[in-house]
């Protein structure tokens, strides 16, 4: 790193205490900055009303490169719009913090279970010595080395903001000190408008393979999206979020969440509403032994992606189903070598593989095995050709009309998959299957499937 001074310091301010903004929030019904309970109510006096008008600029050419080694000046100016609905308007200050201004009470409710992680500490830690030439950065804490991997509640380590020195981070990344950083990409985020106060830097360690788990992103970003390798996160070791003009503020706190939600090696998009570009929408499955908590890593899920998320991803052509509904597969490549409690094919059996393996199974042998067996493929996408969205209740029936069609050219009808097991020699070949794939009975099987599931007035997904 450029203009790093090995005699500087940095410090962790203190946490905790009351303060005048955070017992006011609590008086009116705002969650604590620890609970996990959304009761807040926000009512009028939780916000002091200032209009923002200074005027902001959106050049980022001021000379920052050349200046990594002091800081410019402390605050820079937040932009005029509102960090949530990002629409221009008169911005009104959390009590909380004082810091984070939005243009309602709506979008404050949206924003509390981002914000509440740093909301009440901030004042505290304004009240701490700032050391000669510090600025304020915000620290994601990795899990200690001798907690685990699986932390839960009050467990896992919580973002905190510390004293830091521009240019000097090797504190931050024990042992040996080294990281590297990356810029703040605003167009990751599919909108022009940027959330953050100035230009920000991500700095994490140079090698992450061999640090802890970083359980305090997952709890600050709160889903299971987030890149892997399965079961652990991409994220390891600790990550410090720093400003190039000064101070971080809170509202680049809520930035770097958006750039946590929407990192292109997620599987999917965190919250597709933080994203304002085009997505794709597509059917995630994901090997049940994969799946650490049923109640919030379903086995089967509809995901939006972006085309940068794609591009991170194998794509695995698929033909069989052109002439019904055109689709293809995203492979994920997940490592999962270090693993030793299972086979790499037990923990990557995906139940959800198979359409790709009827069409692997007629590509290459002209024929598909009765009972269809699944894919040892891991965690998989499917996506429609056409580019239009392929919904949760799309891909079920798609899969069942395709099986069961199998079932039907291999004369299997009628038998339990334990019985075709039996036997063995069930098979349908790929012109008898095809003939079945039809789009008249995909229709008739749409309008049954619509009925059992009760999926009332649900357009055909070869109508969209």
């Amino acid at each position: 790193m450029s203009g790093e001074n090995k005699n500087a310091t940095c410090r962790d301010g203190k946490e905790g205490g009351n303060n005048i903004g955070g017992q006011h929030l609590q008086q009116e019904g705002s969650a604590q900055d620890t609970s996990d309970q959304e009761n807040s109510e926000f009512e009028n006096d939780d916000y002091d009303s200032e209009e923002e008008s200074d005027e902001f600029s959106d050049d980022f050419s001021d000379e920052e490169d050349d200046n990594l080694g002091r800081v410019k000046y402390r605050d820079a100016r937040a932009p005029k719009y509102c960090p949530i609905c990002l629409k221009t308007a008169k911005l009104s200050k959390c009590q909380g913090c004082d810091d984070m201004a939005y243009c309602s009470k709506v979008c404050q409710r949206e924003d509390w279970p981002v914000h509440k992680h740093l909301c009440l500490k901030l004042p505290d830690f304004q009240a701490t010595a700032r050391p000669e030439e510090h600025f304020r950065a915000i620290l994601f804490p990795a899990n200690d080395v001798d907690a685990g991997e699986i932390l839960t509640g009050a467990q896992v380590p919580k973002p905190k903001f510390v004293w830091c020195m521009k240019g000097y981070y090797r504190p931050f990344f024990p042992p040996d000190g080294s990281c590297e950083g990356q810029s703040y990409d605003q167009s990751l985020m599919g909108r022009r408008q940027r959330v953050s106060t100035q230009r920000l830097l991500i700095l994490n360690p140079s090698i992450m393979g061999n640090k802890p788990r970083n359980s305090c992103i997952e709890a600050v970003v709160a889903n299971r999206l987030l890149m892997k390798p399965w079961p652990l996160p991409g994220w390891r070791g600790n990550l410090l979020l720093a400003g190039c003009k000064g101070d971080v503020t809170m509202r680049d706190f809520r930035a770097m969440v958006d750039y946590f939600q929407c990192y292109p090696r997620n599987r999917g998009l965190v919250d597709p509403s933080r994203y304002l570009g085009h997505t794709f929408v597509g059917v995630l499955t994901v090997p049940v032994s994969q799946i650490g908590n049923p109640a919030v890593e379903p086995e089967v899920q509809e995901i939006h992606l972006t085309e940068v998320m794609k591009f991170y991803k194998k794509e695995i052509p698929m033909t069989c189903l052109d002439g019904l509904i055109p689709v293809y597969v995203l492979g994920l490549g997940e490592d999962t070598s270090y693993i030793s409690t299972l086979s790499s094919d037990t923990i990557n059996l995906n139940a959800g593989s198979l359409l790709l393996m009827i069409d692997a199974s007629m590509k290459d042998l002209g024929k598909v095995f009765i009972p269809v067996e699944p894919l040892s493929c891991g965690a998989i996408i499917y996506l429609r050709k056409d580019g239009k969205p392929l919904l949760q209740h799309h891909y079920e029936a798609l899969s069942a009309f395709v099986c069961l069609q199998a079932i039907q050219a291999a004369g299997a009808q009628g038998m339990s998959e334990r019985e075709m097991a039996i036997i063995g020699t069930y098979m349908a070949t790929r012109e008898d299957l095809k003939k079945l794939l039809t789009k008249d009975k995909f229709r008739e099987f749409w309008a049954g499937y619509c009925e059992k599931k009760r999926l009332v007035a649900t357009p055909c997904p070869l109508d969209m």
